[in-house]
């Protein structure tokens, strides 16, 4: 597991651009609210959490994590099969994540589960986790092994957001089925799920009730019922997505190089506002450059997407060292 040094964030600042942009690319999405001090505290406490997760699982040959999982050192995903994932989320969005650990489970798993993250959102640490199935094969049942970590790795990236809205929008689109990508953002929140399903239940127990009690018991009105909330959840994806093309076009107009990336890395509110913008390429650019004086977040999202700016080449294999300005620790 590769992690940047204390050292290194110390040497963050608001005007070294390429350097922010290289912590950009490496999944440290900057939030709109925070400046480069509270940005640098976030990472400062991401770090401990992880030096102190590595620390005890080298320590012990296994950790207890959420007070749920026991992960053993020699279960961990090795780094070649997380490439795989972050390659796909590096030409999708920009990013790619190779600082949160992985590993394979094989006990107390249900029959259809194939993976997920676990995450603290108060400190934004995360942890993957995938069916042992997984070790020796690229696929088991309908997961592939990338599009699921690579749907996970946006989820750890996009959780400095808080933004729910389009939070699987994003994830699903690692899915090479179109029909996943199409509906994977109808569940949102989990009243999404449970106002699908409770309907369901409801109309089988009407059903039930008229097969086995009374035969002249209306159980046309449940069958409505049943169909309400998933052509709620169909209507609203549309409409999202809807706008989310717009905002897309909008960025591809104005000569952005990676209107995807650009848009992965806003809230619900900033895609909204992008998507309702009508004015010339000209006067879309003044307004970047005004987002960009205002905001770190947009000052990097105009260097790497808008001027193409290259981010620092500091993410290697090099061990951080004092003497070693490049900065990152293995």
């Amino acid at each position: 597991m590769q992690l940047i040094n204390k050292n290194f964030i110390d040497k963050v600042n608001a005007e070294n651009v390429p350097l922010l942009a290289a912590l950009d690319s490496a999944g440290f999405l900057i939030c709109a609210t925070e400046d480069v001090e509270a940005f640098k505290s976030r990472m400062h406490k991401l770090l401990e959490r992880y030096e102190g997760f590595e620390k005890e699982l080298a320590e012990k040959g296994s950790i207890k994590v959420f007070e749920e999982y026991e992960l053993k050192a020699g279960d961990r995903i090795p780094p070649e099969i997380m490439a795989e994932a972050s390659a796909l989320t590096e030409r999708l969005f920009g990013f790619s994540v190779n600082w949160a650990p992985g590993f394979f489970l094989s006990q107390n798993l249900s029959f259809l589960w194939g993976g997920c993250a676990i995450t603290d959102p108060d400190e934004y640490f995360t942890v993957f986790l995938i069916r042992s199935s997984f070790a020796a094969k690229p696929r088991w049942f309908i997961y592939r092994r990338e599009e699921l970590l690579a749907h996970e790795l946006c989820h750890a990236a996009r959780m400095v957001l808080n933004d729910a809205c389009y939070e699987e929008h994003f994830a699903y689109m690692t899915a090479s089925s179109r029909l996943r990508k199409y509906i994977g953002n109808c569940f949102q929140t989990k009243y999404d799920a449970i106002l699908f399903i409770l309907p369901v239940f409801i109309l089988l127990a009407a059903v039930s009730f008229q097969t086995f009690f009374m035969p002249d018991f209306p159980s046309s009105p449940f069958w409505m019922l049943a169909f309400v909330y998933p052509l709620f959840l169909l209507i609203r994806n549309h409409f999202q997505r809807k706008t989310y093309f717009a905002a897309h076009s909008l960025l591809s107009a104005c000569g952005c190089a990676h209107p995807r990336a650009v848009l992965f890395r806003c809230s619900t509110m900033e895609i909204k506002q992008i998507a309702a913008y009508r004015k010339t390429p000209h006067e879309w650019s003044s307004q970047l450059n005004s987002m960009a004086e205002k905001s770190l977040k947009w000052r990097v999202i105009k260097y790497r997407f808008f001027d193409n700016g290259e981010p620092a080449a500091i993410f290697n294999d090099n061990v951080y060292t004092e003497d070693n300005d490049h900065g990152y620790a293995q």
